[in-house]
């Protein structure tokens, strides 16, 4: 049949915990709640390496990555407001 490995290792013998820092999924088809705000959808995919950091510095993360990708612009507006 075939495995899958993630840094050569078998994903099936790596935690769930430790998947999640290393895979994310995000669907074309997802419908999160348009109420959210751009910086708040994309602070979740931050979650697994959270750890014990302040909030303010997962934020700064996010906005860093936010800039990064062009988007610092629009991280208040819901996602409701923003095309697909």
């Amino acid at each position: 049949l075939g495995e899958v490995k993630l840094g050569g290792r078998r994903l099936d013998r790596i935690s769930a915990a430790e998947r999640a820092l290393h895979i994310a999924v995000v669907g074309q088809t997802d419908q999160p709640d348009p109420r959210l705000a751009l910086i708040d959808y994309v602070e979740l995919g931050r979650v697994p390496h959270a750890g014990l950091r302040r909030r303010s510095e997962e934020r700064d993360i996010v906005a860093e990555a936010l800039r990064r990708t062009g988007l610092l612009p629009l991280f208040g507006r819901t996602i409701g407001s923003l095309s697909g």
